[in-house]
């Protein structure tokens, strides 16, 4: 291979690598529960603000109730331990107004994730979550206080799922031990759309919507004698609840690029018990930085390929391929391996990667272990091995 057509080659397989999987991680990025790259942070902060126009009783029953308003504000810090696994740490601030105030630190909280790519289409993620009060109650306070308090502990699950077209749907489920109150099981469903995205800035925006949800599991410390439990605030109906529930509709604009991007949601509690009703939005700002991510890794490790084979065969069920170079060609068992699809006009599409499984003299297997195209893999393709 000559020196203009190898610059040639590297050149197009580079552009081609990271368009198809700027394709498939893009939309990814605009959820925050997902790894970053080891070494990449994220900072955050987040305003919410809730306003009340009614109420529901422990039975369900919608109430006629005084005016509430709640103000918070949230930083935290994100940081990728690995390339699967990151660690987050963050204060809240909160203001209750209503027939009487509170104001303060309300908490702070520490977050361990994990995510991965389960295939090109689909992802997950498990993130445990820690929260700790910053201030104290009285058992018998009569007053409004900051919330509930008590350390919370919660365990969240969450798949997502990105089509072909520009869409990502996501299912978070979370099972939540609050203090003093029913464990909880806390859900989310939303749609995300990508509108547009300009590929020189690598900007992008885009629409959401879904429901959030809270199902108490009914299982409290004074389920079987609510009479014991704390006596209720006349402000809100927020703390101190009983098995409390509710269902948020919600829709939410986004805008932003792999370093920043802002997030505005708004929602109505439209259902609940023991809790209120009322209006929520909320302003998300994120922003990115440090880290290598696993794409541009591999793209700079474009030009250390050692040896570059066809595929000779391919199994029935796609998951090895044979190819026509072997330990006289310098490939050795363990060894990476990318597939390309190429051609005589420079075409260069990064379809798979893999690792050399077995080897003999003039051929060896690859076993795939990740596809970053729907198409299958076909005999002719370019294997490069390092």
């Amino acid at each position: 291979m000559n020196y203009r057509k190898a610059v040639g080659l590297a050149v197009s397989g580079l552009f081609s690598a990271w368009a198809a999987a700027q394709m498939i991680n893009d939309p990814i990025l605009l959820h925050q529960d997902l790894p970053l790259a080891q070494g990449s942070w994220a900072a955050q902060g987040e305003g919410e603000y809730f306003t009340r126009t009614g109420a529901w009783d422990d039975d369900g029953q919608e109430l006629k109730v005084d005016d509430f308003k709640r103000k918070q504000a949230q930083i935290d810090f994100k940081y990728g331990l690995t390339d699967k696994i990151f660690g987050d740490a963050g204060l809240r601030y909160r203001q209750n107004a209503g027939l009487e105030t509170s104001r303060g630190f309300e908490s702070v909280f520490a977050r361990l994730g994990y995510g991965d790519q389960i295939n090109q289409r689909w992802m997950a993620a498990l993130v445990l979550q820690w929260r700790h009060p910053l201030f104290s109650l009285e058992r018998n306070q009569t007053y409004l206080g900051l919330g509930d308090d008590g350390d919370e502990l919660s365990v969240q699950g969450t798949i997502f799922y990105r089509a072909k077209a520009p869409y990502l749907t996501s299912l978070s489920v979370a099972y939540v031990v609050p203090h003093e109150l029913s464990p909880e099981i806390d859900a989310e469903l939303q749609q995300i759309i990508v509108l547009a995205k300009k590929p020189a800035a690598d900007f992008q925006y885009a629409l959401g919507g879904g429901v959030d949800a809270v199902i108490s599991l009914r299982n409290g410390p004074y389920q079987q004698d609510p009479t014991q439990r704390p006596p209720k605030w006349p402000s809100t109906n927020l703390y101190r609840s009983f098995n409390r529930q509710w269902v948020m509709p919600f829709a939410k604009i986004i805008a932003g690029d792999k370093t920043w991007t802002t997030t505005i949601k708004g929602g109505l509690v439209v259902q609940g018990r023991s809790t209120d009703k009322g209006w929520a939005a909320s302003v998300l700002l994120t922003w990115r930085g440090g880290g290598v991510s696993p794409l541009e890794k591999k793209v700079a490790n474009f030009k250390e390929y050692t040896v570059e084979a066809l595929a000779i065969k391919v199994s029935p069920r796609g998951k090895f391929i044979k190819i026509d170079q072997g330990l006289r060609d310098g490939v050795d068992r363990g060894a990476p391996a990318d597939i390309y699809q190429t051609d005589y006009l420079g075409k260069n599409i990064l379809f798979a990667s893999g690792e050399i499984y077995q080897v003999g003299d003039t051929w060896a297997i690859v076993r795939i272990l990740q596809k970053f195209k729907i198409e299958p893999l076909q005999t002719g393709m370019v294997v490069r091995v390092r």
